[in-house]
């Protein structure tokens, strides 16, 4: 034990060799494909839920708003009043959020259920 605390350079050496094998390691963990498709489909999922977003924000919920008698949903919140303050509680946010997420999983399910349908032919 006082060996290796007293000789640095062998300590160091050690250190070289298990950070290479480390690095090794996981060199050939990224090339195996997986994580790479991984951080792909990340990066794309990120750019799709900015287009549903957009989609459910811009296009859906304003048709909605019309259907039902020309409703807007922007406006919707509720005011609690306490003793100090009025807080204003915005639940046309969470409807939003709850349809985005709604078209984002049906439309996940087509685009999965189109690849499904491609790799058999």
């Amino acid at each position: 034990m006082k060996d290796k605390i007293n000789n640095p350079k062998e300590n160091i050496k050690a250190l070289e060799k298990k950070s290479k094998g480390l690095f090794e390691e996981f060199k050939t963990f990224i090339k195996r494909g997986n994580v790479i498709d991984l951080a792909v489909g990340v990066v794309i999922g990120g750019a799709f839920s900015t287009i549903v977003s957009s989609l459910v924000n811009d296009i859906i919920m304003p048709l909605v708003g019309i259907i039902i008698g020309g409703y807007d949903f922007t406006g919707l919140s509720l005011k609690v009043k306490d003793a100090s303050k009025i807080v204003d509680l915005n639940y046309h946010k969470f409807i939003y959020k709850n349809e985005e997420l709604t078209q984002e999983e049906i439309i996940k399910k087509m685009l999965v259920l189109l690849n499904s349908i491609e790799n058999k032919d």
